[in-house]
């Protein structure tokens, strides 16, 4: 179902999904938002240290018969393109494929009963019956070009800013500042830093970027 920015109507589609191999973590969560990005965090590293990267964007299934906005019961799932190991925490199977009633939708978590709402109304109206949980699937919208914003308002500022790029520093004062910042920074920047979506979002071509003064 789609959504426009001023439009609250929505478009319904029958959509035959193929199963996929996934990577997936089952955990039943106190609310949607930050504790589901935690896991989807957890489960993309996981991918990325096993030398593997998404082939499509990232989904959760909500198990509940149900909406709840809280206790949640959800799997959150990376689509792999072979099979990886699997561990206590971490399960690798494939995700069978249906016949999916579909919506597309751009807000928060805040819409999602009222678009449930709307999935509802179309499958009891065309005398059809739901035989599985519901999948949510986060489709990353790309732009054709890639702009480099830099927070600076005039060029010399920008200058200033590029000029980072050649600075230099030496080994041992990389070793100090290393020991000084040995932390975990976690959600969202080693999320945002993996491997799988740097591929998603460059195409597998980030580590072709040379010269970041030319995008």
């Amino acid at each position: 179902m789609t959504q426009t920015e001023h439009d609250q109507s929505y478009d319904v589609v029958l959509r035959e999904v193929e199963p996929q191999l996934m990577a997936i973590i089952r955990e039943t969560v106190p609310s949607f938002g930050r504790p589901i990005a935690y896991l989807f965090d957890e489960v993309e590293a996981y991918v990325s240290r096993q030398q593997a990267h998404a082939v499509s964007g990232p989904l959760m299934v909500l198990h509940d018969a149900e909406y709840r906005a809280t206790d949640c019961d959800i799997e959150v799932a990376v689509p792999l393109p072979q099979t990886i190991p699997a561990n206590e925490r971490v399960g690798v199977y494939e995700l069978a494929g249906a016949l999916m009633v579909c919506v597309v939708y751009t807000d928060s978590y805040g819409r999602l009963a009222e678009v449930l709402h709307t999935l509802l109304i179309w499958v009891d109206a065309n005398a059809m019956a739901i035989t599985g949980p519901l999948r949510e699937v986060y489709v990353r919208q790309q732009p054709g070009n890639i702009i480099l914003i830099l927070g600076c308002r005039t060029t010399d500022q920008m200058q200033d800013n590029l000029g980072c790029l050649d600075f230099q520093i030496t080994g041992e004062q990389l070793a100090t500042l290393n020991a000084v910042a040995d932390f975990n920074i976690g959600f969202p920047y080693s999320f945002l830093h993996s491997d799988n979506v740097r591929n998603l979002v460059f195409g597998d071509s980030f580590a072709l970027l040379d010269n970041h003064r030319h995008p």
